[in-house]
């Protein structure tokens, strides 16, 4: 990847799988655009596909991929805590159950997410 500080309070993080242009507001306060790439493997549980009336989908391995636009906010509390806000739109979803060859789509939705972090 790259990371490129083109001005004072400037940055291009262009790192996959998040790229996004940072304004450092504040030694404590930044603002982001960009992108997120999210997705895995994972195996369902043996009953999971019964449950809905699709048994074969029981124990299959699933591939889980979504593209997003976000927007975010970062602020520094202080040494140890941080807070964070996040918005966007979730444009692409995808999940695949690999042994069935059944795909799932989901229509494009936004979202919304805040977190508060520390470091020891």
């Amino acid at each position: 990847g790259v990371r490129w500080r083109f001005a004072d309070r400037w940055t291009l993080n262009f790192f996959f799988p998040s790229p996004n242009l940072t304004f450092k507001a504040s030694e404590d306060l930044s603002f982001s655009l960009g992108a997120d790439w999210l997705g895995g493997s994972f195996r369902v549980n043996d009953a999971f596909g019964s449950r809905f009336g699709r048994p074969e989908l029981d124990g299959e391995n699933v591939t889980v991929r979504e593209i997003r636009a976000v927007a975010s906010a970062r602020y520094r509390l202080n040494e140890t805590w941080r807070l964070s806000a996040s918005a966007g739109y979730a444009l692409h979803r995808r999940i695949a159950f690999e042994d069935s060859n059944l795909q799932l789509g989901a229509e494009a939705a936004p979202f919304f997410q805040l977190g508060v972090s520390a470091r020891f």
